[in-house]
């Protein structure tokens, strides 16, 4: 039996992207610096923190500055580079419109509050407001396996920074 040498990934959004192999560690594992590759979602993330602490003149850890090369590296050398920053594109276009979303809806669920509870629970507006509250919560608690992956995936830079 032998052993897995590499870890497959598909990287794509809608019809856009690439198939990349990881190479593992001798522990089997995907080695720190290729973790964010392990899934389009971390890349962005991985770009947009790195992005804000350049902006912000703050340090970036060895491996998140390792895993950025890796990353400049295909978007510019290998031959279907452009096919994975348009998938990174249109992620990132989606999760913008995601963001918008969930904003209306937590303008709509904070004028609507106190209206849920008198509502008749199979009123269109009753259920449009509890669908809204329920993807308000959804998104906060997205937001909080991002911030813990965010450590994960960089947890060689400053905590605080």
């Amino acid at each position: 039996m032998s052993e897995q040498k590499s870890k497959e990934v598909d990287l794509r959004c809608r019809n856009a992207g690439i198939t990349m192999h990881l190479p593992l560690g001798h522990d089997g594992a995907v080695p720190p610096q290729l973790r964010p590759f392990e899934s389009l979602d971390y890349l962005c993330e991985l770009w947009d923190v790195l992005r804000q602490k350049l902006i912000d003149d703050k340090p970036i850890g060895l491996a998140a500055s390792e895993a950025m090369q890796i990353l400049l590296d295909q978007l510019m050398y290998h031959p279907e580079g452009e096919k994975l920053l348009t998938a990174m594109r249109q992620k990132q276009k989606i999760n913008e419109c995601k963001v918008d979303q969930v904003l209306t809806d937590a303008k709509a669920v904070k004028l609507g509050a106190g209206a849920i509870a008198e509502l008749d629970p199979y009123e269109t507006e009753a259920r449009t407001l509890r669908r809204q509250k329920k993807r308000v919560q959804e998104f906060k608690d997205e937001q909080r396996a991002k911030d813990d992956r965010q450590y994960m995936l960089l947890g060689d830079t400053d905590p605080q920074g």
